[in-house]
């Protein structure tokens, strides 16, 4: 039954626990049964927003047939002679102040028809509500800022409700903006005063809670702190990879490399470490909105890098026959080794070879695009042209390389991967061949490392015995990239080709430490996609007389 005046009050359950026996009997001289019934909870003051009565039936030891009835009391109405047989819930709202009387009874029947009763009364008087809901909070402080601000509101009182207006003016009351997510106080010269309340079921509404922003930025008169650089400026003897910071939350820093200064709108935006191969002078700021950009910080690096990093060679020109067709070549420089892992991370400051623990090994685990890149810092780092321009490379930053565009003129003077004929016309000894099957002998223990003496690894370079132009390891240790694309030979002769006009894969040379000897003779030749890497793949480098 509800009444008409409904308060916010908590939810109470009265619960009546019926606890019935009956009395041992002598069923063959048909004595009547006994009942006994207790009722939970004693009568008392309650609080609540409805009242809630109920019973459920039980089942008597001795097997007598057992039923229920409850007489309800209320200051306005009742509910009277309810039959319970089964579980029954009564649920009613009470008025302020009320007194509810409640009568239950149980009966136990004989099979003669004999019963006993037994009843039990509880009288409960609702009291009225007298706490609040906690006055909601907000977060961040009411305040002056001078950057833009999300309030969030909240309330100690568990399920509570939030309501709230922004106009300043208006007390929230329940039919205002419901609370469900942080408030934005936004714009320079913003003054927003947000008032809110909280409410919750057995709870009264609590007090207005108020909080006033306002929003100024040109009061930050705040200016962005200096760029630092790491490592700091000076000589170094290896290539540097230099990280450039703001202690300025949030800002941005843009840099340059050519002198000029930079601002908030022109130089390189900064993304990432920059690699210094060569002497050079860094100018960095850093700006943020609302602030005063910070002042231009500047750090020169002396970068000498070791003359001879390399040992190169001279491979006189000449023509051979690479069962095609004759080529032609022009003399040229060839490194003696095969770029060590020491070598790569000076010109790169990268380290990506998987068999560590001795830097004389060759370096590995570099593509394609690694390499040429190598090639052109190299280049730069001893003063010379570089032979590649590179454009369009991914990642912008870092290693490895998976894609670029390369060009390559061989005119300039700075190191490059050699094409696949001068590999081949230097790996048979040059204007020098003795026209052996591997690079140096026929006997190929004794100038390669390959899958049977190798050991599953790598080895330092120069370990086995050289061609007859004093190269090492142009059979086994580890596969060298070239220049060319994959794709047959022509059929006329040639004059210092570069490979195939077209297509998409790289050819390497040479054989490595995983193989048999039939993929290491002078001769043979493999394609893969020019962003592979793998342990077994690395380089050497040419270059014009």
């Amino acid at each position: 039954m509800f009444f008409k005046r409904r308060i916010g009050f908590t939810v109470l359950a009265i619960s009546l626990s019926l606890l019935s026996g009956c009395a041992a009997i002598d069923r063959f001289i048909d004595q009547p049964p006994t009942a006994v019934m207790t009722v939970s909870p004693s009568s008392g003051a309650i609080t609540g927003s409805q009242i809630t009565l109920s019973a459920a039936k039980s089942s008597d030891p001795q097997g007598y047939a057992l039923q229920y009835s409850w007489t309800l009391t209320v200051p306005s109405s009742s509910i009277s002679a309810l039959n319970v047989t089964d579980a029954v819930t009564v649920t009613f709202t009470p008025d302020i102040g009320g007194t509810y009387t409640v009568d239950l009874q149980i009966t136990a029947s004989s099979s003669s028809k004999k019963s006993a009763q037994a009843s039990k009364a509880i009288s409960v008087t609702t009291a009225a509500v007298t706490q609040a809901a906690a006055t909601p909070t907000f977060s961040p402080a009411a305040g002056n800022f001078t950057v833009d601000q999300s309030v969030t509101i909240s309330c100690t009182t568990q399920n509570a409700s939030i309501y709230y207006t922004t106009d300043g003016v208006t007390t929230p009351t329940t039919a205002s903006t419901l609370y469900t997510g942080a408030i934005s106080v936004a714009g320079n010269g913003t003054t927003k005063t947000i008032k809110a309340i909280a409410t919750a079921t057995g709870y009264m509404t609590s007090a207005v809670g108020s909080a006033t922003y306002t929003i100024n930025y040109a009061a930050a008169a705040t200016q962005a702190a200096t760029p630092v650089f790491s490592p700091v400026a000076g000589s170094y003897t290896s290539t540097q990879s230099v990280m450039l910071s703001s202690d300025t939350s949030g800002a941005t820093i843009r840099y340059t490399t050519d002198n000029t200064t930079p601002t908030s709108t022109t130089g390189i935006l900064y993304s990432g470490a920059i690699t210094v191969s060569a002497s050079q002078t860094i100018k960095a700021i850093a700006y943020l909105s609302g602030w005063t950009d910070s002042i231009v910080s500047s750090a020169a690096y002396v970068i000498n890098l070791p003359s001879s990093l390399l040992t190169m060679l001279p491979v006189t020109g000449g023509s051979f026959n690479n069962g095609t067709s004759m080529v032609t070549l022009s003399s040229f420089r060839m490194s003696a080794t095969e770029v060590t892992q020491a070598q790569y991370a000076t010109v790169t400051g990268n380290s990506p070879s998987y068999f560590t623990g001795d830097t004389s090994r060759p370096v590995e685990q570099v593509t394609w695009y690694d390499a040429v890149e190598f090639c052109n810092k190299l280049s730069v780092t001893e003063g010379l042209t570089p032979a590649y321009t590179i454009s369009a490379r991914s990642p912008a930053t870092g290693y490895p390389i998976t894609s670029a565009t390369v060009a390559m003129d061989m005119s300039k003077n700075g190191y490059r991967l050699p094409t696949e004929a001068e590999w081949e016309f230097a790996a048979r000894g040059g204007t020098q061949t003795h026209g052996y099957s591997y690079a140096g002998s026929n006997t190929k223990d004794g100038v390669a490392w390959y899958y049977n003496n190798s050991g599953g690894s790598t080895h330092p370079v120069g370990g086995k015995t050289a061609n007859e132009l004093g190269l090492y390891d142009m059979s086994g240790n580890v596969w060298e990239w070239v220049w060319d694309l994959y794709g047959s030979y022509p059929s006329g002769a040639q004059t210092d080709p570069v490979g195939a006009s077209s297509g998409s894969d790289r050819v390497i040379r040479g054989g490595g430490w995983d193989i048999g000897a039939l993929y290491w003779t002078v001769a043979s030749r493999i394609n893969v996609v020019p962003s592979y890497r793998d342990a077994i793949g690395g380089l050497r480098v040419v270059s014009r007389p």
